[in-house]
């Protein structure tokens, strides 16, 4: 790039480069470099909040600089001093850090932007009457938005697509172009936290486009996104303005063929540096939620067409694998984000058709042999039977190769084979739980051994345990181990949830044969019922543990811990009366304890009410 325009105002200097970028240097007292701080810049920078956008005109006044983008329906952003109002808000402010768009007052009065010039505190714009028709070849940037719109509408309602074809290519043909048009106006944006994007312009895009059924036109937006857009999508990523077409491209696809490139697209969001991989998680993260199902979507679907496939093209089976390893992958940052932020529910990504699809004995046997491509890397996209299955298999797998294991050993050892294959329990039903743990006990030594098919046995009574009695078991001794009489669990009257007694007579090791229990109900594919809230489940997979989890346990006391958190008046302590105490129900008395060291006597206040609600979870959700 060559500098093609240059200007300078009291104490910086700001110049233009043939390809539209804008770049400053000097003082920034006023913010007048555009780069977000009053900070001095000794070398040129480029401007970044102006990355994407199709710069034709500078100017710079004495603490302020101005640029514009496109002709006479181009956009217009001013940055630096606005003291005397030479920024266009509306108001005067001491500086604008960062580049901030004019409103568009011309438009409204069917005027057309010229040309712009800078003063010392003034800035000056030439308007005129005159209107260019929409000629082939425009860029985007010479486009107003609403003419755009206007213009859309009017072709999408044609027969024939090749106008709005040619449209689109000319206004959302390059990456620079797409971002340009979506920009949010009049706005000062958080970019860790959002992406600038106008959504609202984003569907009246989409509401206009989804109505067009041409084939023809599908094919255009497939070949558009395929061989101009997705490969020359940004990886070395410099500001984190350039991300912001990774938000808009998933809109679009819906249009067209989207198998054809959502792994190639797939493959360059996987390719960010990580910095960039996070900020682009945070946008996704703080989208609404339909945009979110959406884009879980687009890549479930893309799995689901490629697994298809390839039966179809089994000279194309590696590459259609990898693609799927692609989409996966990105359903996996999908996934985490959404377990961070809890968007949508979790079986949002259950892809409903592997169950028929797939082969999930070959795919587990790929697995165990740590295959470079297979689903059972990504459980979070089986349904709950397809897990079931995996199970199974897995169980069938670990004890025969238990039994042959123990097969060879003997027989290395005694130079004889007489082992009994199965994990035999013999219980009488009035000591169901004393039989069941004692016996357990036993192979705490030996815990490879509980990993044979298990037999039940009821003293005294005749039987083939094929699968029923085991089951009677299970029932039976869970029914007794969560009754009140062991006093080993709670259960919330309200979310009917079960949770550790804080108050429990029972050895620590009881809970652990307990866990015992339920790992050989599933490992021999029997289903117990215990109701166990989610927050369990996250604390054995040593995730951290939220208010919306613990809301779920205990609905009450968390309603009661978010009036503590929203309220926000100075008179916090008069109206809520807390100290740092709470009160539990022991076998019908009500005790207190404290949170803190004399907790009792030390209030809550605002500044330490998080320390308050922090502990309070953390004393209810551990278990003993």
């Amino acid at each position: 790039a060559v500098v093609s325009t240059q200007s300078t105002g009291e104490h910086h200097t700001v110049v233009l480069t043939n390809t539209g970028a804008v770049f400053t240097w000097g003082d920034g007292n006023y913010g007048q470099l555009g780069h977000g701080n009053c900070n001095q810049q000794i070398v040129p920078r480029q401007v970044s909040e102006l990355m994407g956008v199709q710069i034709e005109m500078i100017g710079a006044g004495d603490n302020h600089t101005i640029a514009k983008s496109g002709g006479e329906h181009a956009r217009l952003w001013g940055w630096g001093s606005c003291a005397s109002g030479q920024l266009g808000i509306g108001r005067v402010m001491h500086c604008i850090q960062t580049p901030n768009q004019f409103q568009d007052i011309w438009s409204e009065a069917e005027l057309h932007l010229g040309d712009v010039y800078c003063g010392g505190d003034e800035t000056f714009l030439r308007l005129s009457k005159q209107e260019r028709s929409l000629a082939p070849g425009v860029r985007a940037s010479n486009i107003s938005e609403e003419r755009f719109f206007s213009t859309l509408e009017d072709l999408a309602q044609l027969d024939d697509p090749t106008q709005l074809i040619n449209l689109l290519t000319q206004t959302m043909g390059t990456v620079s172009n797409i971002n340009s048009l979506f920009i949010c106006p009049f706005k000062h944006i958080n970019l860790s936290l959002t992406s600038g994007i106008e959504m609202s312009s984003l569907r009246k895009v989409m509401s206009q486009l989804k109505k067009v059924k041409h084939t023809t036109y599908h094919k255009a937006m497939s070949d558009l996104l395929k061989d101009k857009i997705i490969p020359n999508l940004p990886r070395d990523i410099i500001t984190t303005e350039q991300l912001r077409v990774y938000c808009i491209l998933p809109e679009f696809f819906p249009l067209s063929y989207p198998t054809d490139f959502v792994p190639q697209f797939s493959a360059a969001i996987l390719d960010l540096p990580e910095q960039a991989l996070r900020t682009l998680s945070s946008w996704f993260a703080n989208y609404e939620v339909s945009y979110f199902e959406a884009l879980i979507s687009v890549f479930k679907k893309s799995v689901y067409k490629s697994l298809v496939n390839r039966f179809h093209d089994l000279t194309k089976n590696n590459n259609r694998l990898r693609n799927i390893d692609k989409c996966l992958k990105v359903l996996a940052l999908l996934n985490d984000i959404n377990a961070s932020h809890e968007i949508v529910p979790y079986n949002s990504f259950y892809i409903h058709e592997l169950t028929d699809q797939l082969d999930l004995e070959e795919d587990y046997r790929n697995w165990i042999e740590d295959r470079e491509v297979v689903f059972c890397k990504y459980p979070f996209v089986f349904t709950s039977g397809a897990k079931a299955k995996l199970l199974t298999i897995d169980a069938n797998q670990q004890m025969m190769k238990t039994v042959q294991s123990i097969a060879v050993n003997q027989f290395l050892t005694q130079g004889e084979i007489n082992i009994n294959p199965f994990l035999e329990l013999t219980v009488r039903r009035d000591n169901l739980i004393g039989d069941t743990l004692g016996q357990l006990q036993m192979y705490e030594t030996r815990p490879y051994l509980l990993k044979k098919p298990l037999k039940v046995i009821f003293k005294g009574e005749e039987g083939y345990d094929a699968g029923g009695v085991k089951k009677e078991l299970f029932l039976l001794l869970m029914k007794e181990l969560l009754s009140p009489c062991y006093g080993m669990f709670i259960v919330d009257p309200e979310s009917r949830f079960l949770w550790f007694s804080e108050y429990s007579f029972e050895h620590t090791n009881n809970y652990h044969l307990i866990g015992v229990l339920c790992g050989l109900a599933i490992y021999n594919s029997t289903i117990v019922d215990i109701n166990f809230p989610p927050a369990l489940y996250k604390k054995l997979l040593k995730k951290s543990v939220t208010l919306n989890d613990f809301a779920k346990l205990y609905p009450g006391r968390a309603d009661s811990l978010r009036q503590l958190l929203a309220y926000n008046e100075p008179d916090f302590e008069e109206v809520m009366c807390l100290c740092f105490s709470v009160t539990r129900d022991l076998f019908g008395q009500v005790e207190e304890v404290d949170l803190i060291e004399n907790g009792s006597e030390t209030p809550v206040t605002l500044e330490n009410r998080l320390h308050t609600s922090m502990l309070t979870l953390i004393i209810i959700l551990i278990p003993p």
